[in-house]
């Protein structure tokens, strides 16, 4: 289930516009008005529902609080993965060797 990213007000007036905007699709017809009933609906929709993507991708997100949470960085996809896993593994590697500084057992 997705968390509500939008409440009180901007809630009410996504519901209102998405509303007002079906109406005038269906009032306009044809291709655009398909389309404005489209892009309406999915604005009806973030109201109802007090949830929009678009928003929780672009705001950190927050703790039962509501306090907002430092955003931690995206997966990386690829040749970022790859090499951010070659480097986890290095510095594994790195962390298993040290301390130099100890004598090698016999």
């Amino acid at each position: 289930m997705h968390t509500q990213n939008v409440e009180g007000t901007e809630r009410l007036l996504s519901l209102a516009v998405g509303t007002m905007g079906m109406v005038s699709g269906f009032r306009q017809g044809g291709v655009g008005g398909l389309l404005k009933i489209a892009a309406s609906a999915m604005i009806a929709k973030r109201g109802l529902t007090g949830h929009c993507q678009l928003k929780g991708l672009l705001e950190p997100p927050r703790d039962v609080s509501g306090e907002q949470q430092p955003r931690r960085p995206s997966a990386a996809t690829g040749a970022e993965a790859d090499k951010l896993t070659e480097a986890s593994r290095m510095e594994n590697a790195l962390e298993e060797t040290f301390p130099a500084s100890d004598p090698i057992s016999p």
